[in-house]
């Protein structure tokens, strides 16, 4: 283990000990958690866009089936009466609601009658439906040389009826259109009087020959009653688009309408996107433009007049993303909130628990220092420590008493008294005990030593007396024998002068002798 954990104190050490697994854990749970909500939410977030797709679906579908149900049950009560009408000019007693001037047999007076009163009853409860027309070839309806009519919303707030008063509908595109194919279409939408519309047709039959129409007039302006709007989504748009692609409506800018999505992606994406065009199925795809924005958008089929209008919802992919990375970061921030609850909780746990150990350690230091009395100030707890504590406590006890114990048997030996049996009260247990009984070996020695001190003190003590004695008739004995040599010494310095005094009369009788000769 690195030298930097072995010298941390026990508490941190624990801290480290019991946190990692736990960040370790933790991190793995985040990990996995966040793989899961990231894909949960991922599949969410495509069920919300799918179902926020399905609801622009179901607008445009409804827009749309509310102009093509009423021409479809005009259609099929009109072709039927029709397949059963003979026109007969004797029968003509009817007056036409659609021109006065002219006369209709009950047949045709009944088809007038149907078809007016359902435009009216159709337009007055679809705000989507614009007007209503029927519009025959020449000489079919009732042998008129013509026959256009329409009600519109004027019309049908007031119960009347419009008519043209020419053939020019013959050569409008709602009308020769549907003529060439002789099945149901549906005009470009186009702008008339400031609003967007579109024509959808369905042609009239007699034994398969076409001759006319029925027109419902929708109001594709009103797809933006319905526009997507969402306050957790700053970048979700809808639009509406046509089998080819072409734009009819976008709540992101109306500028777009008439526009085609191909203005706004590359080959590449194009080909993609139609090749799943092509499934005629719902789908998501993720585009990017040349600004570097990337959507993932998602397309519905709606049917339409025998073609495939698309409803497509887009989402800036960068604020699909920015949802997820705020779950994570959320997650995140709890995790890290939760682990610094933990490692406070954990800190705090442990300083409580080993509080009683730092006091013990405290209290080892000042038995090291030569203090013993000390005590553990602390509530004693029936763990390992308060084990330890209790044990050290009266460790610290006992050493204390044997160290008194020793200090008041010296003491006493000091003074001279050996006999210690009596003084030693402490319990000298384990490897105390020898130091006991080493005590009362040296009180023994000690005390046997002196009794053999004292008896030869004593013998010392008596011959130190005859010593004295002696040395007092030795001292007078030589006192005398002092006064015998100073007495010696006096009589030998009087030889001796006697002698020298001698010899200087020699020597003089000599010298005289000597002066004799």
């Amino acid at each position: 283990m690195a030298n930097w954990f072995k010298q941390l104190n026990l508490a941190n050490k624990l801290r480290i000990l019991i946190i990692s697994p736990i960040v370790v854990m933790l991190a793995i749970l985040v990990t996995i958690t966040l793989s899961v909500v990231q894909s949960n939410m991922t599949a969410i977030l495509d069920e919300q866009m799918y179902s926020l797709a399905q609801l622009n679906q179901t607008s445009v579908q409804s827009l749309v089936d509310g102009g093509v149900n009423v021409a479809k049950d005009l259609q099929a009560y009109l072709n039927l009466s029709l397949e059963k009408s003979v026109y007969n000019p004797a029968e003509t007693e009817y007056e036409s609601e659609v021109y006065p001037q002219f006369d209709l047999t009950g047949t045709f007076s009944r088809m007038e009658d149907y078809y007016i009163n359902t435009a009216w009853s159709a337009i007055n409860d679809n705000p989507d439906l614009a007007s209503v027309g029927l519009y025959f070839e020449p000489y079919i309806f009732s042998d008129l040389p013509y026959y256009g009519a329409f009600i519109d919303e004027n019309a049908a707030r007031s119960y009347s009826v419009s008519s043209i008063t020419n053939g020019t509908y013959l050569s409008d595109e709602f009308y020769n259109y549907t003529k060439s194919i002789n099945s149901p279409s549906i005009t470009r939408p186009r702008i008339e009087d400031g609003q967007l519309i579109s024509y959808i047709s369905y042609p009239l039959n007699i034994k398969g020959e076409f001759v006319g129409v029925v027109v419902a007039e929708l109001l594709v302006s009103n797809l933006g009653n319905s526009a997507l709007s969402s306050n957790a989504y700053e970048t979700l748009f809808s639009a509406v688009l046509t089998s080819e692609l072409e734009i009819l409506y976008d709540s992101e800018d109306e500028a777009h309408i008439g526009m085609y999505i191909s203005e706004f992606l590359d080959d590449k994406q194009m080909a993609t996107l139609n090749q799943k065009i092509s499934l005629q199925q719902e789908f998501k795809i993720e585009t990017t433009y040349d600004d570097g924005r990337s959507h993932v958008r998602y397309f519905l089929p709606v049917e339409v007049a025998g073609e495939l209008w698309w409803a497509h919802v887009e989402l800036e992919i960068k604020e699909q993303n920015s949802i997820l990375y705020q779950l994570i970061f959320t997650n995140v921030a709890i995790s890290l909130v939760s682990l610094i609850i933990l490692v406070i909780i954990v800190g705090y746990a442990i300083n409580r628990t080993l509080d009683g150990l730092n006091q013990v350690v405290q209290v080892a230091t000042e038995v090291k220092s030569g203090s013993f009395n000390t005590g553990l100030v602390m509530e004693k707890s029936g763990d390992e420590i308060g084990e330890l504590a209790t044990t050290f406590e009266e460790m610290a006890h006992i050493i204390s008493v044997i160290v008194q114990d020793i200090e008041n048997v010296l003491g006493d030996m000091a003074k001279g008294n050996f006999i210690i049996q009596d003084k030693i009260k402490a319990n000298y247990v384990g490897d105390f005990a020898p130091i006991k009984t080493s005590m009362l070996s040296i009180a023994d020695q000690l005390s046997s030593s002196l009794k053999d001190i004292n008896h030869a003190a004593h013998e010392v003590s008596v011959g130190a007396e005859e010593i004295a004695k002696a040395s007092t008739d030795l001292v007078d004995a030589t006192g005398q024998q002092m006064e015998i040599l100073n007495s010696f010494e006096e009589t030998t310095n009087n030889i001796v002068d006697s002698i020298n005094k001698g010899i200087a009369k020699v020597e003089q009788t000599n010298k005289i002798s000597i002066m004799a000769r």
